[in-house]
């Protein structure tokens, strides 16, 4: 449930919510060995979060406003993390063919710095002006649909089903591996 807090707080840009989240989670990444940088820096950006009212309260009034995550498009609950709205830019600028090599080469870099952006603007602009968009579901969120929402809710109670039949895996003595999805 502290994941799907978490997904919410950042599909709604609420910043309170994203905090409480993240407070939540931040002794977990200590039990992943392999997530030693989280474990370390999260505390520290939960740390200038709270920080933020006092040190750079225009900043937190913007914050708290919503302003801390993407809008990508008008429709409710879809709003994304800064970092996966970059990742998203670069996979719409690159396309297929990638950037390999492109920081060996200062002209290239500063280049794709400069134009990636507005590449991704123009192809956004073209993909809203030429492509035919059903304008009852504009306001709503992909996965919004009934046929959408009864599948997850399919899935999930499998899932919950699958997991009490099982009992508590933590206390299971056996050797073999459970596969709980299929």
């Amino acid at each position: 449930m502290i994941i799907f807090s978490f997904i919410k707080s950042n599909r709604e840009g609420n910043l309170a919510l994203y905090m409480a989240t993240l407070k939540k989670l931040t002794p977990w990444f200590s039990y992943l060995i392999t997530r030693t940088h989280y474990a370390r820096w999260l505390p520290v950006h939960l740390r200038d979060l709270e920080e933020l009212p006092l040190d750079h309260p225009d900043v937190h009034k913007n914050f708290s406003e919503g302003k801390f995550v993407a809008y990508k498009t008008g429709k409710s609950f879809s709003e994304i993390a800064l970092d996966h709205a970059h990742e998203q830019l670069n996979a719409t600028v690159k396309g297929d063919g990638g950037i390999k090599g492109i920081t060996d080469n200062a002209n290239a870099l500063q280049h794709w710095s400069v134009a990636g952006p507005e590449v991704s603007s123009l192809i956004e602009a073209f993909e809203t002006k030429c492509l035919v968009i059903n304008k009852s579901d504009e306001d709503k969120h992909h996965e919004l649909t009934p046929s959408q929402q009864r599948h997850f809710l399919s899935a999930a109670s499998s899932l919950v089903d699958k997991i009490e039949e099982y009992g508590n895996r933590f206390e299971e003595t056996s050797n073999d591996l459970i596969v709980l999805d299929s």
